[in-house]
């Protein structure tokens, strides 16, 4: 009995799910809705974090200056030397100072610049979630209805709540993914106020780091998402014809749409990490400083 009662429910939830794919449900509206209303709320609220960090910035200015003088005043107390040391300063303050004062529009800029990068016929996270409430639909509609074989259309019907699981999963990998990267951008400013201390100017350097490395993540999973819409705009055009010959699917169609799904998932979960690390490996504070420390070498030399 008890059995029985579990078959009976999960057929209720089924048809209920078979009711909701029936209806349409504009998938663009729902992820553009709560992105933008959560990077609204969220930038909103991060006006005094961007407020604090310029205090920050000025407040650990002149115990930066101090430290330099004191160095100098130690090591061999050469105004020369204090001179190129505070030129460098100010040169680096300047340069970070600028990008305190928009780091969020270029964050933005640079996020913005990698996500274009594959968006070529505009397919995106929204066409991604509608071709695959549709494929649903639409196959739910071919599973031959029997209720005296229950048990081989209730696994057809799992099968495809299986493969939307798995696609809804993409695409809120690929939303998170790009709510990250804005957020990083928009309340991250704050370590830019680092950037006037030597000892911690590594923390606003990371910054760039940061958002180098997700916007590199969104552009490969923008590419598989492209390439996802592509394959299953091929399954649902061929559902539309299975639909049209009145021909019923079996286990193994419903297994394929399945492992495709799996496959884009598996996709979705180690491409993106594997193409940050291009940028954790190649963005090194060493270079930066290390070649602005050459040049001031190389501009002493001639004095």
């Amino acid at each position: 009995m008890a059995s029985l009662k579990k078959i009976t429910i999960f057929t209720l939830l089924c048809l209920m799910c078979s009711c909701v794919y029936a209806q349409d449900i504009d998938a663009e509206n729902i992820l553009n809705s709560l992105t933008d209303n959560f990077l609204k709320n969220a930038e909103q609220s991060a006006k005094p974090i961007i407020e604090a960090s310029e205090r920050l910035f000025w407040m650990l200015l002149p115990i930066s200056i101090v430290i330099s003088g004191i160095k100098n005043l130690f090591k061999d107390a050469n105004i020369q030397n204090f001179m190129f040391d505070l030129i460098k300063l100010m040169i680096v303050t300047g340069i970070f100072y600028f990008l305190l004062s928009n780091g969020k529009d270029i964050g933005f800029s640079i996020v913005d610049s990698f996500t274009t990068l594959a968006d070529g016929k505009t397919y995106g996270p929204s066409e991604l979630l509608d071709l695959t409430l549709n494929i649903v639909a639409k196959c739910q509609k071919l599973i031959h209805k029997n209720f005296l074989k229950m048990v081989p259309m209730l696994i057809e019907y799992a099968l495809l709540i299986c493969f939307a699981v798995i696609m809804f999963m993409v695409v809120l990998k690929f939303t998170v993914l790009f709510i990250t990267a804005k957020i990083v951008c928009i309340i991250g400013v704050f370590v830019l106020g680092f950037g006037s201390f030597n000892f911690t100017r590594d923390l606003a350097v990371n910054y760039l780091k940061v958002v180098l490395s997700l916007s590199v993540q969104l552009l490969t999973m923008l590419t598989i998402v492209n390439t996802s819409c592509i394959l299953l705009t091929e399954i649902y055009e061929t559902a539309k014809v299975f639909e049209f010959k009145k021909i019923i699917i079996s286990y193994n169609e419903c297994i394929s749409i399945l492992f495709v799904s799996l496959f884009l998932y598996g996709l979705s979960k180690t491409l993106p990490s594997v193409m940050a690390q291009l940028i954790g490996n190649f963005t090194n504070m060493v270079g930066f400083e290390g070649s602005l420390s050459k040049t001031i070498g190389n501009i002493r030399k001639l004095f």
